[in-house]
């Protein structure tokens, strides 16, 4: 049996490639670790119905990580074992900035998205994710109106101006919420410890695995908690920059199985 004993993997172009499909080899790699004894899950920003659409044949025997670590759900039996939600204050205060800035605002509530703008980038999203959004007049006065809490919310713009986002709102939000980069075009915003590294570390200390019995894998900046976190924190070679400076180990892309390999080479 191999010295790790969980193993939490991004999904998008981490586990599964932009076909966003899972190789054989990558499927039977992940059943051999968990016939090993080992458990394997899945940590992925994405929404939780949108991730449970696309896993496919991938096998996960343990709580997979949604909203980049602001839910955990028991796959068994559906029950929400951990969640963190922007409250219904600062969900308004952000809504408040970001709509006049910004034209492609995503917003979600009870794992159900909604938006203002019926457009390609919601379109693409969609079927993406194999799912159904709503569409409302006025996304602040919906949150308000109905007292919601937010999952998350995400903006989409350019790479560049992402990247400038990325940095203003992290300094507007400072302590009030997560702000950070799960593409290079998409912005996220969530509870300010709704992040894959706490989440991996609450479903460690509930399955009874140690730091260094765990080995995560990711590509972008929302990926960066974990893998510090991880006794093995992995990178695939098509990662962004950031998270390759602090990987432990560099591993192939998705395209070229880099998850099975490590895989491999661990059992």
């Amino acid at each position: 049996m191999s010295k790790y004993k969980l193993i939490a993997s991004d999904f998008d172009d981490t586990l599964v490639p932009m076909s966003k499909v899972a190789s054989a080899r990558t499927i039977q790699a992940i059943h051999n670790f968990i016939n090993g004894g080992g458990y394997f899950t899945i940590s992925s920003g994405r929404m939780v119905r949108g991730l449970i659409n696309n896993m496919g044949n991938i096998p996960v025997n343990a709580p997979i990580i949604a909203y980049g670590g602001g839910r955990i759900v028991d796959l068994t039996n559906g029950e929400i074992v951990f969640n963190l939600s922007i409250d219904n204050q600062t969900s308004l205060e952000l809504l408040s900035v970001l709509i006049p800035r910004h034209q492609t605002i995503f917003v979600y509530i009870d794992d159900l998205l909604y938006a203002e703008q019926d457009n390609d980038i919601l379109k693409l999203y969609s079927q993406s994710n194999k799912i159904e959004y709503n569409l409302v007049y006025n996304l602040y006065d919906y949150v308000k109106n109905n007292n919601c809490v937010c999952n998350k919310v995400l903006i989409v713009e350019q790479p560049e101006q992402a990247k400038i986002a990325e940095q203003t709102y992290i300094e507007l939000f400072n302590g009030k919420l997560d702000v950070v980069r799960s593409s290079a075009r998409s912005v996220e915003f969530a509870h300010p410890n709704a992040q894959k590294g706490i989440a991996v570390s609450w479903l460690a200390d509930r399955l009874g695995i140690k730091q260094q019995e765990i080995i995560c894998f990711g590509d972008s900046i929302n990926d960066i908690s974990m893998i510090k976190y991880a006794g093995l924190g992995v990178a695939v070679s098509n990662a962004m920059p950031q998270v390759k400076d602090i990987a432990d180990l560099i591993c192939d892309s998705a395209e070229d199985d880099g998850v099975a390999k490590v895989i491999e080479s661990i059992l």
